[in-house]
């Protein structure tokens, strides 16, 4: 295999002075995640080979064709002149010269045309005697063209109707739409129908797209056997709706203890208070913090501080009223009261926690409610071992039984956020990639580092600081000051200015790079998802490859802490995660903040890393262990280096590190504060295929934008791209047959000079939450089934549709699965620079 060679990606413009030691950067081989396909690559070749042959072929005439055009019609033009005398044949001529500017069959007999050359003086001849065999070859190729199509397309539909017999490919589904399984049409599976569409967007995700998801996509730990086990668990987003549910019914209230909100206080002469607010449906749930006014609630929450933390029946007798039951469910809606979580931090069973609460209540409703909250977490957990087909049925008695349950307890079908989680191992073990890859991670770090700065947001918060505390000053409470950030009366004025400033540093070298930060902020770190094409193993082995960088994530660790249960053990994820953040923090504990872990799922399979930092809105625990709260934290200026320090009551440095897997920029309100202190780096590097959040958005210029691949060595940091128009891009048209569109589709492609295989990507002018503009779609110009899933995209907002190189491409995947087969992979890398020292800042 050749790997052509790169445009040299352009260097970041040199800051003022040169970079200090703290650019150097480590590499920790024991925290590298793999993320490994379940089916092999040739699973989705659904290429047409004999159409695309003739394709070939027509396009090899019909660029002879292209290029004799000229010539040939002006012999053309110079004849018809002479030929008054037969009206006949020089009407043919007409009809010729009209054909040598038009794709359309030339549909004139071989004796007419040889008439014609007989007829044309000197050398026009023989040029026009190639020209018409041309033509005429083509023709007979466009002739046999449908039926060839025709047969080759009901193959492929065939071909991927029998996917679906293959667990890695089942068993996904029936986590992701177990309808499709359920009711799949077995005679729907011709291009364009919303059956073949949909099962060759999940076979691409299980072959190609290396994004985690059930037995699609399997994750490895390197150097820990994997096997493809599965580990399967009720979403914690359903966990959290039953809980909920169940503290609103009369019958099992008395089971649950509550507490009043924590977050209250004043600030500048107003009382202020942190509520919750829960969004739960559309596949998603999540909780916003709310600064709220709560003067009118002023003497009850005076009062419900008194009780504190109290089993509800003790609330309802305090309460007292006509109805102390209705009261006390109006302060738990106005956020005022929270019920407490009978589960402990990272529990892999908290269904089971609320069970046994709800059955202490003792009455034979209790226990009936009990048991069927057991029997769903066992469902859920029984699913590892059942195939594809198994685990719908399973999952849809599942389904309707918690829709049944919830809806008698006035849960709505839609917010009763049920899902069952699939992590799955790689189907294989992932050897080491040598030398020569940790080699080029070690030039990609040496790259980036001047482009990766303290961000403006952090220096905002140090001047607000020490616009309230003074140079050096002390707040005794970190949620205060967290709260008076939000609160501060220019706020929207400074937060726009930080981010614009940030988003005009990106991408260049800049002295903020080397601003010190204090103990409890990270040092500069990253993790890097990146591919490596190779054409075997050994190959890899002799640095025959090349390194593809396809994104860069914060690197805290959250981006993989999801993966813990399912890579655990003696060597697993969570110790080896222990010890990177330890290494962070030298001099500062480490303590992990997830935000909304209470309500979502992935979020909360991210907690029990390391002791945790408890923000004041999460549902409080039954037992909290050694986690610390926010409030107890303080915050310190150091004015010699202005920077901030968290410091716990003993008065050691504190770092809260982010571990959930959603990204931080997803956190508003207070929280987003502390996260700034914790990590206040900016990834500004541009050394990747993902394009940057900043980066301006516009409409192609012209039929086609190309980018001409880049990078350095053997390090590819931007696949060659193609922007078109969305109005551009070929879509089937009223009346037209099949087979035509698929070969006007191949020779638009092919006048743009774009690849047989490509990657479609829809770019927006900002952030799209719909999967199907946020998520790459394989596009094979070969295979019938995917152009017509590409040209049926929804395009509306779209400002252009980017088409990138298929990289690594079919023959650039090394790994090979249990199977035999090719695998695609990619590869999670941590990033560690060394922590900027006082004298290295320059302002």
């Amino acid at each position: 295999m050749t790997l052509p060679a790169s445009t040299p990606a352009p260097a970041p413009a040199p800051a003022s002075a040169p970079a200090p030691a703290s650019a150097r950067a480590s590499v920790p081989a024991g925290l590298r995640v793999d993320r490994v396909c379940g089916l092999p690559v040739t699973a989705v070749d659904l290429g047409l080979t004999g159409t695309g042959a003739l394709l070939d072929e027509v396009a090899g005439h019909e660029a002879f064709l292209a290029a004799t055009a000229d010539e040939v019609s002006d012999a053309l033009y110079r004849l018809v002149p002479l030929l008054d005398h037969d009206p006949g044949l020089r009407r043919t001529v007409l009809k010729v010269r009209r054909a040598t500017r038009s794709d359309k069959p030339l549909r004139v007999e071989e004796a007419a045309l040889e008439r014609i050359a007989a007829a044309l003086p000197g050398g026009g001849a023989d040029l026009f005697r190639r020209w018409a065999a041309a033509a005429l070859a083509r023709d007979r190729l466009l002739d046999r063209l449908p039926a060839v199509y025709g047969r080759e397309t009901h193959e492929a539909g065939r071909r991927l109707r029998d996917l679906l017999s293959a667990p890695a490919l089942s068993t996904g589904i029936a986590h992701a739409s177990a309808d499709l399984l359920r009711h799949v049409d077995v005679e729907a599976f011709h291009p364009g129908s919303k059956t073949s569409r949909s099962v060759l967007s999940y076979a691409v995700r299980a072959a190609r797209k290396t994004s985690p998801f059930s037995t699609f996509t399997g994750v490895g730990l390197y150097g820990r056997p994997s096997g493809g086990r599965s580990n399967t668990a009720l979403s914690q987003t359903h966990v959290f709706a039953w809980l909920h549910a169940l503290v609103r019914d009369e019958r099992l209230v008395t089971a649950f203890e509550l507490e009043p909100i924590d977050a209250v206080r004043t600030i500048d002469g107003e009382p202020k208070a942190l509520v919750s607010a829960y969004r739960i449906g559309d596949a998603f749930a999540w909780r916003t913090d709310e600064m709220t006014d709560i003067a009118v609630y002023r003497k009850v929450v005076q009062s419900l501080a008194g009780i504190g933390r109290a089993g509800a029946a003790e609330y309802m007798i305090r309460l007292g009223g006509a109805d102390p039951f209705a009261a006390l469910q109006r302060l738990l809606d106005a956020g005022m009261l929270r019920v407490v979580a009978p589960w402990r931090r990272g529990d892999p069973a908290p269904l089971l926690a609320v069970a046994d609460t709800v059955q202490r209540v003792g009455t034979e409703y209790a226990a009936a409610t009990a048991r069927m909250l057991r029997r769903l977490h066992a469902d859920a957990s029984g699913l590892a071992d059942h195939d594809g087909p198994r685990r719908v049925e399973t999952l849809e008695a599942m389904a309707e039984r918690a829709r049944e349950e919830m809806g008698r307890l006035g849960v709505a079908a839609d917010r009763t956020g049920f899902a069952v989680y699939d992590d799955a191992e790689a189907v294989v073990e992932v050897p080491p990639l040598g030398d020569a890859v940790e080699a080029d991670l070690r030039e990609l770090a040496g790259r980036m580092r001047p482009t990766i700065f303290r961000s403006h947001m952090y220096d905002m918060l140090v001047e607000i600081f020490v616009e309230r505390y003074g140079a050096g000053g002390r707040c005794p409470d970190a949620l205060r000051f967290c709260m008076e950030v939000s609160d501060t009366p220019d706020l929207t004025r400074r937060l726009y200015a930080a981010v614009r400033a940030d988003a005009q540093t990106r991408g260049r070298a800049t002295e903020r790079a080397w601003l010190p930060v204090g103990p409890s902020s990270a040092p500069p770190t990253a993790a890097v998802a990146y591919q490596v094409v190779a054409e075997s193993e050994e190959a890899l082995r002799r640095g025959e490859h090349r390194l593809v960088v396809n994104q860069f994530n914060a690197g805290s660790g959250g981006l993989v802490a999801r993966f813990r249960t399912v890579l655990g053990g003696p060597d697993g994820l969570a110790g080896r995660l222990r010890a990177w953040t330890g290494e962070n923090f030298p001099e500062a504990q480490p303590r992990e903040l997830v935000i909304s872990a209470d309500v979502n799922g992935l979020q909360y399979a991210c907690c029990g890393t390391i002791p945790a930092l408890t923000w004041p809105s999460e549902l409080p625990l039954a037992d909290g262990g050694d986690a610390l709260a926010v409030s107890e934290l303080s915050v310190v200026h150091d004015a010699a280096t202005d920077t901030l320090t968290l410091l716990d009551p003993h008065g050691a440095p504190v770092a809260p590190v982010y571990m959930g897997v959603v990204p931080q920029h997803m956190v508003l309100g207070p929280a987003r504060y502390l996260m700034v202190i914790g990590d206040p780096w900016v990834l500004g590097s541009r050394l990747s295929c993902a394009r940057a959040p900043s980066e301006r958005v516009s409409e192609p210029a012209g039929e086609v934008e190309t980018a001409a691949r880049q990078g350095f060595g053997r390090v590819v940091t931007k696949r060659a791209t193609w922007r078109v128009r969305p109005a551009d891009f070929p879509r089937p048209e009223r009346g037209e047959d099949a087979a035509g569109y698929f070969l006007r589709a191949d020779r638009w492609r092919r006048r743009l000079g774009v690849p047989d295989e490509v990657f479609l990507s829809l770019e927006t002018p900002g952030i799209s939450l719909e999967h199907g503009k946020r998520k790459p779609v394989l596009l094979d110009f070969r295979s019938p089934h995917s152009l017509h899933a590409a040209a049926s995209l929804a395009v509306d907002g779209v400002v252009a549709m980017s088409l990138a190189e298929s990289l690594p491409g079919p023959d650039g995947y090394w790994l090979r699965g249990p199977d035999g087969g090719r695998h695609a992979v990619e590869h999670v890398s941590y990033l560690r620079w060394d922590r900027p020292r006082p004298e290295a800042g320059r302002g």
